[in-house]
C-alpha cells in the first residue's frame, strides 16, 4: 500500500512540474492591447485603455517607426509579453508598437522622387540648365544636394532627383532633390555590383598603369575596405592583378593594395609638349623627360562662407581674407546646395601666396551638413592626407562626404 501510495505522489509531483512549466512558457506568450496614445515620451509609452484607465508601458530598447509623427488621440496596437493587471504594467515587456495613423501621414510626408538625365549647358550658384532630347530645363538648385565628380563643365551628363511635376520644360512645380554627374552614377553602379560579388577572384598580370582621375587605394577589393591613400590623375602604378568584380590590385608605397579598375588605363598620358627657346628650332630639342610616378600624399585646405560662385569659380571669405578658387574640373559635394553665406572647405594642392590663389589646384569643395560654421571653428588654412576620388565617407580628389566610392 505505501508503495502505491509513493508512486501516486511521484505521479501528482510531476503533473505539478509540468503545470509549472507550463505556467512559465505561457509568461513568454504574447499579449495584445488596442488603446489610445496619451504620450511618447522618451522610453515611456501612456495610453488610455478603453475602460479609461491610463497605462504607462516602458519601451526601452523597443524600435518605433515613424515616432515623431506620433500625435495625442491615436489609435495604437501595443504588443508585449508577461501580463498587465489594472494598471500595473510592471510585468509586461514591450515587444513592438503599430500606430497605423502615424504610418500614413509619414508615407504621405514622402513624395514619390523622379529622375531626368540630360547635357549640362549651364550653371550659377542657385541654377542648373540641362539640355533633354533639343528642349531645356532650368531648375532652382537651391537645398538640393550635389555630388559631382568631374566639376560642373558644360556637356556633361547630369542627373536631376525631383520632386513634384513637370508641366513641358517649366519646372517651377518641382523641387530639386540631388545632383549627380554621370561619373558618380558609374561609381555607384559599380560600388553596388562590387558588394553583390560574393567570390572575388584575382587574374595575375605585371604591367604599369596610369590614373585617369585622383583614386582612392583601398585595402581590398571594394568599398567596404579601408582607405589607406590615394593617388592623383596621371600617377602611374604597378597592376599586379584584376579582380572579378571591377578593382585592380597594385603596389602601393611597397604594398599591395586595391584601386578601381574603371579608371586605370595602360595607356601612358602624353607628355607635355615642349616650348622652343628663344633662337632654337624645335628639332633641335630632345624630348622633355617623363617624370617619375610621384603620388603626392599631402593636400591643404581653407574653410571660410562662400561669397560668390559660378561654374568655374567660388569665392569665400575667411574673415582674414576673400579667396577665388578656380573650380573647374573639382569635384562638388553640397548637403544643402550651394548658396552665399554657407560654410564650406576647399581641398587643394599647391601653395597659396596671400590671397593669390593661381598657385593652387582645387580638387574638391564641400559643406557641413548644416551649412553652418563648427563650432568654436575658425576660418582658416589647414593640412591633411591626400584626398581620394570618392564620394563618400571621407575626402577625395574627386569628392568628400557621405556617398559612394571610386576607389
Amino acid at each position: 500500500m505505501k508503495k502505491w501510495l509513493a508512486v501516486i505522489a511521484c505521479g501528482l509531483l510531476a503533473v505539478l512540474a509540468l503545470a509549472a512549466c507550463g505556467a512559465k512558457d505561457d509568461s513568454s506568450a504574447q499579449n495584445t492591447l488596442e488603446a489610445s496614445l496619451v504620450a511618447l515620451s522618451g522610453d515611456l509609452l501612456t495610453v488610455q485603455g478603453t475602460d479609461g484607465s491610463e497605462l504607462v508601458f516602458s519601451v526601452k530598447g523597443v524600435e518605433i517607426e515613424n515616432a515623431e509623427a506620433y500625435k495625442a488621440g491615436d489609435a495604437v496596437t501595443i504588443t508585449y509579453t508577461g501580463e498587465v493587471k489594472g494598471t500595473d504594467t510592471s510585468r509586461a515587456v514591450v515587444v513592438s508598437v503599430q500606430n497605423p495613423a502615424a504610418e500614413s501621414a509619414q508615407s504621405a510626408a514622402q513624395p514619390e522622387e523622379k529622375k531626368l538625365t540630360g547635357t549640362l549647358v549651364d550653371a550659377t550658384m542657385n541654377a542648373i540648365t540641362l539640355a533633354v532630347d533639343e528642349e531645356k530645363y532650368v531648375f532652382a538648385t537651391e537645398g538640393a544636394e550635389m555630388k559631382v565628380l568631374d566639376g560642373l563643365v558644360v556637356g556633361n551628363t547630369i542627373e536631376v532627383t525631383y520632386t513634384g511635376e513637370l508641366n513641358g520644360t517649366d519646372t517651377s512645380g518641382v523641387t530639386v532633390v540631388r545632383i549627380v554627374d554621370d561619373a558618380v552614377n558609374a561609381v555607384e553602379q559599380a560600388a553596388a555590383s562590387s558588394q553583390a560579388q560574393s567570390t572575388v577572384k584575382i587574374t595575375e598580370t605585371n604591367e604599369s598603369v596610369w590614373a585617369t582621375v585622383g583614386l582612392n587605394v583601398r585595402s581590398g577589393p571594394g568599398t567596404d575596405y579601408k582607405r589607406i591613400g590615394g593617388v592623383k590623375t596621371g600617377a602611374e602604378v604597378k597592376r599586379t592583378g584584376v579582380t572579378n568584380n571591377g578593382w585592380s590590385r597594385i603596389l602601393y608605397d611597397g604594398k599591395e593594395a586595391y584601386a578601381y579598375s574603371e579608371y586605370l588605363t595602360t595607356k601612358q598620358p602624353a607628355a607635355p609638349a615642349a616650348t622652343p627657346a628663344p633662337g632654337t628650332s624645335a628639332t633641335a630639342l630632345s624630348p622633355a623627360p617623363t617624370p617619375a610616378p610621384h603620388p603626392e600624399h599631402t593636400y591643404a585646405e581653407i574653410s571660410g562662407t562662400v561669397a560668390d560662385a559660378s561654374m568655374s569659380t567660388i569665392t569665400i571669405d575667411t574673415g582674414a581674407g576673400s579667396y577665388t578658387f578656380n573650380i573647374e574640373g573639382a569635384a562638388h559635394d553640397y548637403k544643402n546646395g550651394l548658396a552665399v553665406g554657407n560654410w564650406v572647405t576647399i581641398q587643394f594642392t599647391g601653395a597659396l601666396n596671400g590671397t593669390d590663389t593661381s598657385g593652387v589646384t582645387v580638387l574638391c569643395v564641400t559643406d557641413l551638413d548644416d551649412n553652418a560654421s563648427p563650432s568654436g571653428a575658425e576660418a582658416g588654412i589647414g593640412t591633411g592626407a591626400q584626398p581620394e576620388n570618392e564620394i563618400g565617407s571621407g575626402a577625395g580628389v574627386g569628392g568628400i562626404g557621405n556617398g559612394v566610392t571610386v576607389g
